[in-house]
């Protein structure tokens, strides 16, 4: 039998036409590593009652977005992880969608991870040569 000891930083429900209702959280544990998880539909019911965001280990540290000049400049605390998902370059207007017969506002975002930009341009160089 196996314990662990974690801490919900993200917790979410999701719906798809696929999959149906699930529960996604993000976990983190007390060396601040991270994984997602999910509960599948037919136990979201079961379980839903036990999970909330900030659950255990309160002295950890969550997902908290910072400005992306803050990354550029260095003023970070170089201990904790940074990940930058890219920089946003368009944002939609909000638009209303159909989603089981219901009205939900949608957003949509244009992202640029410039870490894949600079490895996908040194590949291409490298194959020119």
């Amino acid at each position: 039998m196996w314990k662990i000891r974690v801490k919900v930083i993200r917790l979410w429900k999701h719906y798809s036409a696929a999959a149906g209702e699930t529960m996604e959280m993000v976990l983190v544990d007390a060396k601040g590593d991270k994984i997602h998880a999910s509960i599948k539909k037919e136990l979201v019911c079961q379980f839903d009652p036990f999970f909330s965001q900030g659950y255990l280990l309160d002295h950890l540290r969550g997902f908290q977005p910072v400005t992306y000049r803050s990354i550029l400049d260095g003023t970070l605390d170089p201990d904790f992880l940074v990940y930058v998902i890219g920089q946003i370059v368009e944002v939609s207007h909000v638009k209303v969608v159909s989603v089981n017969s219901k009205d939900t506002q949608k957003i949509s975002l244009e992202l640029r991870d410039s870490k894949f930009a600079v490895d996908v341009n040194d590949a291409i160089q490298l194959r020119s040569e």
